[in-house]
């Protein structure tokens, strides 16, 4: 297959928007699917040359994957030496136990399948891996073990036959991106089979370009309008698409079907062929591979490193870094490594498996090891691990693995979310202190009757540990107060947070539904969660019990102790994490407007942890950590110290409504 100025401009085509959305630049809100487009490209290169090398009886499998151990694995391995080397000095012990995960997994080339059971390539803590965007190249590669031998099982056959047999295939692996297969999105976007057909529209354009297409009617006017008109499908996609495009999709098959276009239609003389044969965009696609490699690390280490979101302008800088590193690269890796005459296979052998070897061996070790923490002083760590052991001493017996029922007759019970559970173990201390014993009944949802939640497009069945815990409440005369406590906000606004200030909470948003209504997975409108939240509230009340109702703990969008740990190894002076109380005040105005419609009431008590944790320490200012304080556990959740304020103010409430009995 010869040469085509136009593919290398293509490949910058592709590789600058990912660079551009991985950089958080919103214009490239579709960038993304650069991946789908060089998945494309690389189908049609790569069964090319396989097509031209059985066609004339040269094809040999040792060659073909030769040639793929010198095109994919000395640059990367070269990237990922850099990666590992200054994760090293920088991330901490957690952080590291991660890229230790993925080092290993991208050298085993399954770095997808570790993705998808790990983490949301949308997710905004997506930006902070290094190595995310290896998952391309796993896919990339596990396809390739598999072609060349189903190309060779096939090249027998007659070529209309081989040809119908890849449109199968093709067709079979679109229509698994559908609902017809019952498989999550975050699956369908890093698993082999839901990708086959981008990798697979590239084979069939090389196999129509090398059979079908003469070179006379490349050159026609309709070849010119076709081509461009693929290459106006994919900028309209980059433009137009961006998170909440399913991916992949039908709908990706838009900027993929133009990449079809191109690569199929474009010559030297055709208005996308003098588009993508320009010198710049040519020189950037030959930099392609070595700039996407690169681009990740760069940019996730530098948002690691720093507190808040870097500036447009160190974008733009990390982004020149990334090229001046993938030229670098290409010049002194990738071109003489492709060399055959330069370098001979042995030496290829002899540095790729052992360097692959021993970084494989390094992220084995920092996964068992949890992240190497030798590195550090133990005193540098001390509020990198704040959170105190779960509540013990449970007597559980057929009741839900996560209630902690006391062995004594608990007069006070604590029910919610992962918010109630932060607070538990301190809330047994203090009451403890009082000879007051707690029961724990914690579960991944609001302690509301009738609700139930919708995570990441999965629901969430909260009604029946809700009734559960409703009945056991009930039927025990010794428990005289219920406290109710959850991550409000995040429910009623069914958003994560974000300080506006650079701290943006990771994960995925949620909302609630309502189990009453005929459709269990549409979210509950405002008008329904007062009508909700009451009737709940109210039935606990008719239990004749003191319900102690926690307002919400102020969300801090910074994960406190990796912030503040490192803020200490770099010697940052006066360092202080807060947030803004006008902030706090938005987030929450209407969840204090549904807490505060139930009115007043003889059994009910409010708590406000804004009292104390919000202008206490800094007018203005909700505090997280102060001169050596760490009030939470991570970018939400108290910490032991946290917890303990709020603890406080909740045993003053029951005592002094004890007394007024």
């Amino acid at each position: 297959m010869n040469y085509r100025k136009d593919i290398d401009g293509l490949r910058a085509f592709s590789v600058l928007p990912v660079i551009f959305f991985h950089a958080g630049f919103t214009s490239f809100s579709g960038g993304y699917l650069g991946v789908d487009i060089f998945f494309v490209i690389s189908g049609y290169l790569i069964s090319g040359i396989i097509i031209y090398e059985l066609s004339n009886e040269k094809f040999r499998i040792f060659n073909f994957y030769e040639r793929r151990i010198r095109r994919i694995l000395p640059a990367l391995l070269t990237v990922l030496f850099f990666t590992f080397s200054v994760s090293y000095f920088v991330l901490l012990p957690g952080e590291m136990h991660d890229l230790s995960q993925s080092l290993f997994s991208v050298i085993a080339f399954a770095s997808n399948i570790l993705f998808w059971v790990k983490s949301d390539y949308f997710a905004i803590e997506s930006e902070l891996n290094p190595l995310l965007h290896t998952w391309s190249l796993a896919v990339e590669e596990q396809f390739y073990i598999f072609f060349p031998l189903m190309m060779i099982a096939i090249w027998g056959l007659r070529l209309k036959t081989q040809i119908l047999v890849l449109v199968a295939i093709l067709i079979l692996s679109l229509l698994s991106t559908t609902k017809l297969v019952p498989m999550d999105q975050s699956g369908k976007f890093y698993l082999l089979p839901f990708r086959a057909w981008e990798l697979l529209t590239g084979v069939l354009a090389a196999y129509i370009s090398i059979h079908f297409l003469s070179d006379s009617f490349r050159k026609s006017k309709a070849a010119n309008w076709l081509s461009f008109f693929g290459l106006i499908l994919i900028a309209l996609s980059i433009l137009f698409f961006d998170r909440n495009t399913p991916t992949p999709s039908l709908l990706t098959a838009i900027p993929c079907f133009g990449a079809f276009l191109v690569l199929l239609f474009s010559e030297e003389s055709s208005i996308s062929g003098k588009i993508l044969g320009n010198k710049l965009l040519v020189f950037i696609g030959l930099l392609s591979y070595s700039a996407y490699l690169w681009h990740q690390p760069i940019f996730a280490l530098t948002r690691i490193v720093s507190i808040n979101e870097p500036s447009t302008l160190l974008l733009f800088f990390l982004i020149f870094i990334t090229f001046l590193l993938a030229y670098l690269t290409y010049i002194l890796i990738e071109t003489p490594f492709r060399n055959r005459k330069k370098v001979q296979y042995k030496t290829v052998i002899l540095t790729v498996f052992p360097i692959s070897l021993i970084l494989g061996f390094i992220g084995l070790s920092g996964h068992f090891l949890k992240g190497f923490p030798d590195r550090f002083n133990p005193e540098d760590l001390k509020d990198y691990i704040v959170y105190a052991e779960s509540v013990s001493d449970c007597l559980n017996t057929e009741l839900p693995e996560n209630w902690c029922i006391s062995p004594e007759n608990a007069k006070v019970a604590i029910l919610g979310d992962s918010h109630a559970d932060a607070i538990s173990q301190s809330l047994k201390g203090v009451l403890g202190s009082s000879d007051i014993f707690l029961d724990k009944i914690v579960f991944p949802c609001l302690p509301i009757l009738s609700t139930s939640r919708v995570d990441k497009g999965n629901l969430i069945n909260c009604e029946n540990q809700n009734n559960l815990a409703y009945e056991y409440l009930k039927s025990n005369e010794d428990i005289e107060v219920i406290i109710l406590h959850a991550r409000w906000p995040l429910y009623v606004e069914s958003t994560r947070f974000n300080n506006l200030e650079g701290g943006i909470e990771y994960g995925n948003d949620v909302f609630l539904t309502s189990t009453l209504g005929e459709d269990k997975s549409k979210k509950l409108a405002q008008k329904d969660l007062y009508y909700i939240f009451q009737k709940s509230i109210e039935n606990y009340l008719e239990l004749g019990k003191l319900v102690v109702l926690i307002y919400s703990v102020p969300e801090v969008g910074w994960h406190v102790p990796t912030v503040a740990t490192r803020s200490r190894l770099m010697a940052r002076e006066n360092f202080e994490i807060s947030t803004s109380y006008e902030r706090f005040q938005s987030r929450n105005k209407n969840v204090y407007k549904i807490l505060d419609s139930l009115g007043d009431h003889q059994n009910l008590v409010r708590i406000y942890p804004e009292s104390v944790l919000c202008n206490s320490y800094q007018k203005g200012r909700c505090t997280a950590y102060y001169e050596d304080k760490i009030f939470y556990g991570d970018d939400d959740h108290l910490s032991l110290l946290g917890a303990d304020l709020i603890s406080k103010l909740i045993l003053k409430e029951i005592i002094s409504n004890a007394r007024n009995k």
